[in-house]
């Protein structure tokens, strides 16, 4: 009895079920920044996977002496300056080999210098790409940018 008064109170059987919402199963991958040139001691040490908007794969990936202090961060798809948008930066254009970019600094963080790769021929969220460095000297950091590689990321399923 108990049964069918609830098939009463559902509707009849023959009521049309939604489809099933889905999600594509393929995910677009935010290119990899290669540095072909590295300061001396520097490692890498940590990649993070971040889930970025639209379905696009992005990626933090960190290089750091064995103490720590001195560090590098590549980020791509992920919007560094967003993430640090309570810091007042100054920024300067500049070319290094064949590649133009901004560099970012902050008296906050006097130590730090942000590179953002300009003009990449990527879309959104994806052409957000960084270098962040710390303790590491302009002079090393304009030389690892221009080994500076952007690699394809392509299409996960």
């Amino acid at each position: 009895m108990a049964v069918a008064a609830l098939l009463a109170a559902c509707g009849p059987a023959s009521a049309p079920i939604p489809p099933a919402v889905t999600r594509p199963a393929a995910f677009t991958r935010c290119p990899d920044i290669a540095l072909t040139i590295m300061p001396p001691g520097l490692t890498k040490t940590d990649s993070v996977v971040e889930a970025l908007y639209g379905n696009h794969m992005g990626y933090v990936i960190t290089y750091a002496t064995a103490d720590g202090r001195r560090q590098l961060k590549t980020y791509s798809g992920v919007d560094l300056l967003d993430a640090l948008d309570d810091l007042d930066f100054s920024a300067r254009a500049v070319r290094v080999g064949a590649r133009d970019f901004v560099l970012h600094r902050t008296a906050a963080i006097p130590d730090m210098l942000v590179a953002e790769v300009e003009a990449a021929p990527y879309e959104p969220p994806c052409d957000n790409l960084f270098v962040q460095s710390r303790h590491v000297s302009r002079g090393q950091v304009l030389d690892l940018l221009r080994g500076l590689e952007l690699r394809p990321g392509g299409m996960t399923g």
